[in-house]
């Protein structure tokens, strides 16, 4: 086997060599020579606000990576890219809508595309909690850094951050007139231009940033049916930021944004087999040949190419606004952070994955909230700190989702355009108090408690099918309901830290997630919903080591953690009772987690640095009694996996600098690894997907420290895998690949007081 084929095909003990490469690389690196005193090779103090004020890394008791100079990577375009930054972390490209995430932290994880349905995973952007996935992709311009939560977040931030936390923390008005420009082109004809430019206004009391991004490219999947490229980008995104600070006591940060995303949602994939009704009964009834309805004969439909009827257009047009004021009053910092967002939303669904005129379902939505928090965060003596706050969260949506095909006739009997007509809206409303503080009890041992109170309340309505005909007539009229629920709970926070020595640190904790009930509005029969489906939650154990060794030059952490999830709710496609698909969300049981997580950060010379990653994950249901295929009888479903929770994730990263002439070449390699797992809580075989990996590398060269230009690969080895499939119950069934490879080239301009940095 050639090199080529070695990082193309995983073997039998793929699965081993993350772990067998992390005890190598720690062994390596703890028993290399140390430098001198006069050599002052040492890593940089990483700090984090992971607790809402600013702290070193390595004197957080929390699970926390933070991801900052790598975001210069011009391989990370946004925060899907992530992966292999820090364990046990998957983000996919989500299909609610253009920029949309499906992410799992330690086997919590959200892919639903109903907003009805609230993210397990919160993505925070500047302190504002992102209530749907769509848009929580977002892209890797202008960012100081994320810093990746993992386990329960809820005692300080946002709401439902049951799985944990991306905070995501933009760079501030710098006060000076300085800024980046960037150009770029690569695969599929991309057009990448992204600038952003700061300024005074004031001497010392007001400054300002304004930025734009465009970017596009013509679609890496051919569509066979239309003749066209299709998965095609297309997003703009521009806004400015005000920082004002009028005293030296009080800063007030306002931003506006606007983003437009016309790109594809990727392309259906035709994954029918006989026992869907699209290969099966309908191609023997002669309504389509086998070569459009089934993916065995289908030659339109590969790794590079679909046959659907046309392209799964989209767009999602968001305005958001951001105020955040900070007040020093002595003892402590008062912070309010207010919000509001609202998204306009079109997706197109190609449901049946072919060329089939079957079923295509298409998707309009509104979609706002508004938030505002109130804390205080002090040092209330020498021996104890704390923070305490409010919070109170307001979001409401509508959608429209119609029903185009033939479907209509071949369920119903209607005349062929019949379309049908689903409507839903639903508000929702939570407020909540907080409150996490630490005693130091001596120069070695910390106590923290932390409590968080949620109030939450949703009021949902919605609306039976109604069906149209071709020329606007309604034939079936809907029928309206409306359904009301509150939910409340009181969620703890218990952790001790213990300070070995100046370089090490140890810390245990416990915490509790809270994720409430709701409504699922993806049905056609009101009585489908009529029943709530009840909380989530996750308790989660941890140990952890947090540690600097040789001298600075290496940082090694640790954690084992145990996880309990209760409740868990799963939706799941079932064939109604007259003959449509819906979809029932039902609480499913208990869930054990035990895991582990490993992250080494290295310099092992001057001019050679490494940063490596790996998550252990043993995810099982302990008790999952549940009818999944809607036939009235309950099975016990244990032997189930969970949905995306690979057993083993493993991320590497390679950077070699040195200077040349007057500037200096950087040569970036980065890998990540994730094992096999489900993406259909049925484990219905053709949601499996296969363990891969990908490479990802970056030639970069700076020049005086301006000039910067950057040859890029993605996916280097070619490595194609069905990254997700979705059977909508017997009816059909379509799939998604990942991306081929790809390459790029990008050159940026800095100026004024980013140049040098």
């Amino acid at each position: 086997m050639n090199k080529a084929d070695f990082l193309r095909k995983p073997t039998p003990s793929t699965s081993l060599l993350p772990l067998t490469a992390a005890v190598m690389m720690a062994s390596t690196l703890s028993s290399a020579p140390a430098l001198g005193q006069g050599d002052a090779l040492v890593l940089e103090e990483v700090v984090v606000t992971a607790r809402k004020r600013d702290e070193s890394l390595q004197e957080v008791p929390v699970s926390v990576t933070s991801i900052s100079a790598e975001l210069q990577n011009p391989t990370i375009r946004n925060l899907t890219d992530l992966e292999g930054y820090a364990p046990n972390l998957t983000i996919a490209a989500g299909t609610a809508g253009p920029g949309a995430a499906n992410i799992s932290i330690r086997g919590v994880s959200y892919q639903e595309v109903d907003k009805s349905l609230d993210p397990s995973i919160g993505v925070i952007l500047d302190g504002i909690y992102l209530g749907t996935n769509v848009g929580q992709a977002l892209e890797n311009f202008d960012i100081a850094r994320v810093e990746v939560l993992r386990g329960p977040q809820g005692t300080l931030f946002g709401k439902n951050t049951i799985g944990g936390v991306l905070n995501v923390v933009r760079n501030k008005p710098t006060g000076d007139f300085s800024g980046e420009l960037r150009a770029g082109t690569g695969s599929w004809d991309l057009k990448d231009f992204k600038g952003v430019v700061h300024f005074p206004i004031i001497e010392d009391g007001l400054a300002a940033k304004v930025y734009a991004t465009d970017s596009s490219h013509d679609g890496w999947l051919e569509n066979t049916t239309i003749d066209e490229d299709t998965a095609r980008l297309d997003t703009t995104n521009y806004g400015f930021a005000l920082l004002a600070t009028p005293t030296d006591n009080f800063e007030a940060l306002f931003s506006y944004d606007r983003l437009e995303n016309d790109s594809d949602i990727g392309g259906s994939h035709n994954r029918n087999s006989p026992d869907t009704l699209s290969c099966g009964a309908f191609v023997a009834a002669g309504l389509w040949p086998k070569e459009v309805g089934c993916e065995e004969f289908d030659t339109g439909s590969d790794e590079d190419s679909v046959s659907t009827n046309d392209h799964q257009n989209a767009f999602v047009e968001t305005d958001a606004y951001t105020l955040r004021m900070e007040w020093d009053v002595g003892p402590g910092i008062i912070t309010s952070i207010t919000g509001y967002r609202e998204n306009d939303e079109f997706r197109r669904a190609e449901f049946d994955g072919s060329a089939a005129p079957y079923i295509t379902l298409t998707f309009d939505q509104d979609y706002e909230q508004t938030s505002q928090e109130l804390n205080f965060t002090s040092t209330f003596s020498d021996n104890f700190d704390f923070v305490a706050g409010l919070y109170y969260w307001d979001s409401e949506y509508s959608q429209t989702s119609r029903t185009i095909g033939l479907i209509t006739t071949v369920i119903f009997g209607f005349p062929p355009g019949t379309e049908g007509t689903l409507n839903q809206n639903q508000e929702t409303e939570s407020i909540a108090g907080y409150f996490q503080g630490d005693w130091h009890i001596n120069d070695q041992w910390t106590a923290t408690l932390g409590m968080r109170y949620t109030r939450e309340e949703k009021d949902f309505a919605a609306e039976t099918a109604s069906y149209f005909l071709a020329d606007g007539t309604q034939i079936v009229d809907g029928t309206f309901g409306t359904e009301s629920e509150e939910w409340s709970e009181t969620t703890p926070k218990l952790g001790i830290r213990y300070q070995y020595n100046d370089d090490t640190m140890f810390f245990a904790s416990y915490a509790q997630g809270f994720k409430s009930g709701g409504f699922f509005g993806r049905n056609t029969t009101v009585a489908g919903f009529t029943t709530p489906y009840d909380p989530e939650y996750v308790d989660t154990y941890e140990l952890g080591v947090k540690s600097d060794l040789l001298d600075g030059r290496v940082r090694f952490n640790a954690t084992l953690f145990f996880s309990e999830y209760t409740d868990k709710q799963e939706e799941n496609f079932v064939l109604l009772d007259d003959g449509t698909v819906g979809t029932l969300v039902l609480n499913a049981g208990e869930v054990d987690m035990p895991g582990v997580e490993l992250e080494l950060t290295a310099l092992l010379t001057e001019h050679f640095r490494l940063r490596a990653t790996y998550g252990y994950l043993d995810a099982e249901y302990t008790e999952y009694d549940a009818d999944l295929n809607n036939d009235g009888i309950v099975t016990d479903n244990t032997d189930l996996d969970l949905r995306r929770a690979p057993e083993n994730t493993f991320g590497a990263s390679a950077i070699y600098s040195r200077a040349i002439g007057n500037g200096e070449f950087t040569a970036d390699l980065t890998y990540s690894w994730k094992d096999d797992y489900e993406t259909i809580n049925t484990n219905n075989p053709v949601g499996s997907v296969d363990g891969f990996g990908i490479w990802n590398g970056s030639l970069d060269y700076i020049y005086d420290n301006s000039w910067q230009i950057s040859v890029y690969g993605r996916n280097l080895a070619d490595e194609r895998t069905l990254v997700a499939t979705t059977p909508i119950s017997i009816l059909s069934s379509f799939g998604t690949y990942n991306q081929p490879r790809s390459w790029g080239v990008e050159v940026r301009y800095t100026f004024g007081g980013l140049a040098g940095d």
